[in-house]
């Protein structure tokens, strides 16, 4: 299953890749997201959906969490047209 497809299906079913690659728990219901202020001005500049946004906010997420357990992400700090230059053939 490709990259493109994975995130269709985390979306449409509300998990993780996470659960999708290794199982887990579902997620049900509505969550609250904050867009941080660069990615929402990142987006805005690249005229992407919103859906687009929240897909590379979460990619880059399960990125840093596979990464490492133990460090949290500065996502205000992300240098969000360098990450979505390097995974745009899989938003879709």
């Amino acid at each position: 299953v490709g990259a493109h497809t994975l995130l269709a299906l985390e979306t449409d079913l509300g998990v993780s890749l996470v659960f999708l690659m290794m199982g887990g728990r579902v997620r049900r219901g509505a969550e609250h997201v904050q867009i941080p202020g660069s990615l929402a001005a990142f987006a805005r500049a690249q005229r992407l959906e919103f859906a687009q946004a929240l897909t590379l906010l979460e990619m880059q997420r399960q990125i840093v969490a596979y990464r490492s357990s133990s460090r949290k992400a500065d996502l205000e700090h992300v240098d969000w047209k360098r990450f979505y230059e390097s995974v745009k053939e899989y938003l879709g």
